[in-house]
């Protein structure tokens, strides 16, 4: 249990900085999909062991370290994505809810 609460975490503290830099160099989408892809691959293989007999527990902490290495990716990825679908010219302004100045007798 505490090897799966360890892989979980170490990923986004070893590989952060560096799936951002990665995120930022490479094609943004193209990342994405290669992580999500990474992460159902490892996760399949659960199941798929499952089928086959008892599943080890090395199997499990490996497949989680290898979807949350790829979800660090992914994330990084889906940051840079934000805001190439909505750039910030195209952001309508944002306006008070109230304001302190009087009203004008126009």
């Amino acid at each position: 249990m505490s090897a799966l609460v360890a892989v979980q975490g170490l990923p986004y503290l070893v590989l952060g900085p560096v799936a951002g830099a990665v995120a930022d160099r490479c094609d943004r989408a193209a990342l994405l999909r290669a992580a999500e892809l990474a992460t159902a691959l490892a996760l399949a293989a659960i199941p798929a062991a499952a089928l086959l007999g008892p599943v080890p527990p090395l199997l499990v902490v490996a497949a989680v370290a290898v979807a949350r290495t790829a979800f660090v990716f992914a994330d990084a990825a889906n940051f840079g994505l934000v805001p190439a679908l909505a750039p910030p010219a195209a952001s309508p302004r944002p306006r008070p809810c109230c304001s302190r100045r009087a009203p004008s007798s126009r």
